[in-house]
Parts: structure tokens; C-alpha cells; sequence
């Protein structure tokens, strides 16, 4: 039998959870305080929905939209709870959360999917319905295609729900089996954690990991309490609201008092330029017809940099009509960039990515998960003299077709984080200074890279990750008691 919530000994409070390690059945990752902290964001985010004769569970969330990077805010409960009627346009959807009553108005423009096969409802929600900071977090592996009943089955999992309508609750058990249900074309949770009338909708969480991996539906015909593995209806929602395709990259700037009504450059601040100002000589293939330019929601014609009349952030949107070939010294010398989001970016035709970052000195992490480099050749000087750069994301880099690595993070001094495991370099020629000044340097010399890599579980200083493949040509240019494979 799962633990009950009307049982006072077994009610789930905060301390239980945090007191509890050996329900979890393996080390704690995290901190007391985090595990706080995300209790009590589950408590915002967790909503009782009102109807007319009976209620449910109803929780907010981000999925996946178009991908991990970027995601949709959205309130999601059971069909059987939340219908094709309810969320027609000019229907109000009533939730209650710490005695305080929530409206949701249905519009034609909102986003709403509902599915009676699957029980799902998914509704997205408006900027002033939700706080980004409460938004519940999905877990990342219910995206991917695994066997999932050896992922999950006999994982501790729990619930968070109203029963019969009271006040919250948590129920903790496990899951005794994930299995495909012929009838509703899903993966159906069967788990032992114990519900009443009420919780249907009530996210299911793994205790490991305490993120979302489906939504309690009821009993029905099984034996076991059962739910829905969130992959499917996920993956339907994005089919049937297709993210809007385009091409474009965000750059949020930073720009100081001393720097007003001085050009601060968001592209190629080369001393070419200034020789030669109606010349280009990188980033040859943009100009008025192809590029155009917003700042703070202001269209300009195409430009590299702006007059600021104030101190402050400022929000450049580049727009593009055309799938560059060459990305070198894009973003050279542009030391007022504090953060670039390239979600949207199409690299799948870029041949070069030369010096592409190469003296942005105020930026401290680049997420460049969703770059397309098949194509690429050259990455000579890619993060040189980035000063400041602590973590890098490259694991979707494919390097097969690059040739030239030389100095691609020479001068970066403050990388404390670097996984080359996704990288190919069998067909690269040159790879001089490749890191931190050059030569056979170890590659996280202290003096160069204060950082510490976590490996399983234990700081071990002064190691990277690479793959099997390329540790023996890797070793070529960088101490070998630097590098690791696993």
C-alpha cells in the first residue's frame, strides 16, 4: 500500500523529506536549503480547480517549447477534469491556491489543447497568470527516447494534490511498472501512491530528481493507481502549435554612464571598420535587405552598433532573411554583451566560425547547445581572450569537417568547466595555442583555470572531458593528465 496523506505519521511535510535520505535510496544532491526552496515552489504552483459539482488538481509548469532552452508557461490537469467545453473561448477557469481565488479567461488567441484518449489538458498561460520563478520544472528525461519502465520502475515517486477537495497534500510511494497502453497510444504510470477523489491531475514527481515525469489520472480499470508520462502529449501540443520558425538571435547589453552617447557595437567591433566606414570587412553577407534590427522593440535598419541616450540594459533582436555561411568576428571586440541567446539561430550553412566570440570580455556563460556545425571548417580563435568565460555548453558541436582549432581558447583564463566529449578531431590540422597560452600548456593549469570538475562525485582539479576517440591526438597539444575519457 502507498503512504496514505490521511495517515498523520506518513503526511510528507518539508523536514520529512529533508530527514528522510533513505527514501530516496541514494546520496542527496541536493542541499537542504534547495530542497526548501523547491518545496515551497511547488506549493505556489500547485492549484485546486474549481467546477460547478466537483474539483481537481491542476499544476504550472514550462514544457519544452520548441526545445530545453526555451519554455512555455502552461497550467495542466485532466480531461475529465478540464473539457472541451470548459476551455472554449469566453470560459473561466477557477483556481483556488492558499485560499485565494485565480480566474483563467479562455481566449482565441490562447494555446489550448485538450485529449480525452489521453486525459490530458494542456492551457497556456498569460504573463500576469503565472511567476516565472514558480513555474514547476519537467524532467528533461521524459523527452528523450529511453526505456522507461528500467528508468523509472521502483523509483520513489510522489504527489502533490488535493483529495476530496481539502487542503494540499503529498503522497509518497513508487512506481511498480511504466507500460504502452494499447487503448490510449501512451505510456501509462502505474504507482502505488495513495489518492481519492480530487487528485486526479496532481503531478507525479521523481523524488530523485524531485522534477515532473507525468500527471495522476485515477484508478480506472487497473489495480494500481495510474497516471500519464507526460512525453506524448508534450510532442502533440508542439505538433498541433508549431513554434513560429525564425531566425534571429537576442543580445541583452549592458551600457554604463560613461558610455553614453558613445557607439557601443552587438556586432564586428573590428579596426577595419573604422579605416574604411562604408566597408564591412566581415559579416559581408548582411546588409538592409537581409538583416533588420530591433532595440528595446524599436526597428532600426541594419546596423552593428547605437548611440545609448541612458544607462541601463538594452535588448538587441538581430532578424535574419538569409542562413549565413560566414559567422567570423561576429561578435568581436563587443565588450558591452553580457548575455546572447541563440535559441532561434540557424547555423545549419556556417563554414566559419573564426574569432566569432573572441573579446567579448563580459560574458560568463554561453549555452550554444543548439548550434548546427556540421558544416564548419574552421574555428580558429572562437573564444580567444574571453576573459571572463566560465562555462561553455558545445555538446552539440560536430567537428568532423573542422580543420583549424588554433587558439580556439587561448588568453580564456576563467573556464572552470569544459566538455569536449562531443568533439571530432580527427581531420583538424592545426591546433596551436588551443587553450590558455599555447603549446602542450595543461589545459586547467591552476594559474590559468581555477575550476574544479565534479567526477563521480569527487573534485578532481585540472581535468577535462573528451572523448576515447580523440584523447590520444588531444594529447598532442595538452598534457595527458589533463584529459579524461569515460
Amino acid at each position: 500500500m502507498g503512504v496514505s496523506c490521511s495517515d498523520s505519521n506518513s503526511l510528507l511535510e518539508k523536514e520529512d523529506i529533508i530527514k528522510q535520505e533513505h527514501i530516496i535510496g541514494r546520496p542527496r544532491s541536493l542541499s537542504r536549503k534547495e530542497l526548501i526552496k523547491i518545496f515551497e515552489q511547488m506549493e505556489y504552483s500547485v492549484y485546486k480547480i474549481i467546477k460547478e459539482k466537483s474539483t481537481g488538481t491542476g499544476f504550472m509548469c514550462g514544457i519544452p517549447y520548441p526545445n530545453e532552452l526555451h519554455k512555455l508557461p502552461v497550467l495542466i490537469t485532466c480531461n475529465h477534469i478540464l473539457n472541451e467545453e470548459d476551455i472554449k473561448p469566453g470560459k473561466i477557469i477557477k483556481l483556488m491556491l492558499n485560499e485565494t481565488e485565480h480566474i483563467i479567461k479562455i481566449d482565441e488567441k490562447r494555446k489550448v489543447y485538450t485529449d480525452k484518449k489521453y486525459d490530458i489538458t494542456i492551457i497556456e498561460l498569460d504573463k500576469e497568470e503565472y511567476s516565472i520563478e514558480h513555474l514547476l520544472d519537467i524532467d528533461s528525461e521524459i523527452t528523450k527516447d529511453i526505456d522507461f519502465n528500467n528508468t523509472y520502475k521502483n523509483e520513489s515517486i510522489y504527489i502533490l494534490h488535493y483529495p476530496e477537495g481539502k487542503d494540499i497534500e503529498y503522497s509518497l510511494d513508487t512506481i511498480y511498472s511504466i507500460d504502452y497502453s494499447i487503448d490510449v497510444e501512451n505510456l501509462i504510470i502505474n504507482h502505488l501512491c495513495a489518492t481519492k477523489d480530487g487528485s486526479s491531475g496532481g503531478p507525479i514527481f521523481d523524488l530523485k530528481t524531485f522534477k515532473i515525469i507525468g500527471i495522476h489520472i485515477g484508478k480506472k480499470k487497473s489495480k494500481y493507481n495510474i497516471g500519464v508520462l507526460l512525453k506524448h502529449p508534450i510532442n502533440i501540443f508542439n505538433q498541433k502549435f508549431p513554434p513560429e520558425n525564425k531566425n534571429e538571435i537576442t543580445i541583452t547589453l549592458k551600457v554604463l554612464h560613461f558610455h553614453i552617447f558613445k557607439p557601443v557595437y552587438f556586432l564586428d567591433n573590428s579596426e577595419e571598420k573604422k579605416e574604411e566606414e562604408d566597408e564591412n570587412p566581415h559579416l559581408k553577407e548582411l546588409n538592409e535587405s537581409n538583416t533588420k534590427i530591433s532595440i528595446n522593440d524599436k526597428e532600426y535598419k541594419f546596423c552593428k552598433y547605437f548611440i545609448p541616450e541612458n544607462e541601463g540594459l538594452y535588448k538587441v533582436i538581430i532578424k535574419f532573411d538569409i542562413l549565413m555561411t560566414d559567422c567570423s568576428y561576429m561578435f568581436y571586440r563587443c565588450g558591452h554583451i553580457f548575455i546572447l541567446d541563440f535559441l532561434f539561430f540557424d547555423t545549419s550553412k556556417v563554414k566559419k566560425m573564426d574569432y566569432m566570440f573572441c573579446a567579448c570580455e563580459n560574458i560568463t556563460n554561453l549555452n550554444l547547445s543548439s548550434f548546427d556545425t556540421k558544416n564548419v571548417t574552421s574555428m580558429r580563435g572562437m573564444f580567444n581572450y574571453c576573459q571572463n568565460l566560465k562555462n561553455v555548453n558545445l555538446l552539440s558541436f560536430d567537428t568532423r569537417n573542422v580543420k583549424d582549432m588554433s587558439s580556439m581558447f587561448n588568453l580564456s583564463f576563467n573556464l572552470n568547466n569544459l566538455d569536449l566529449s562531443s568533439f571530432d578531431i580527427e581531420n583538424v590540422t592545426k591546433m596551436e595555442a588551443f587553450i590558455a597560452g599555447g603549446g602542450s600548456l595543461n589545459i586547467l593549469n591552476p594559474f590559468y583555470l581555477g575550476g574544479k570538475i565534479q567526477i563521480d562525485n569527487k573534485a578532481v582539479s585540472n581535468k577535462i572531458k573528451v572523448n576515447k576517440k580523440s584523447f590520444e591526438k588531444f594529447s598532442k597539444f595538452i598534457d595527458k593528465e589533463s584529459l579524461y575519457f569515460e
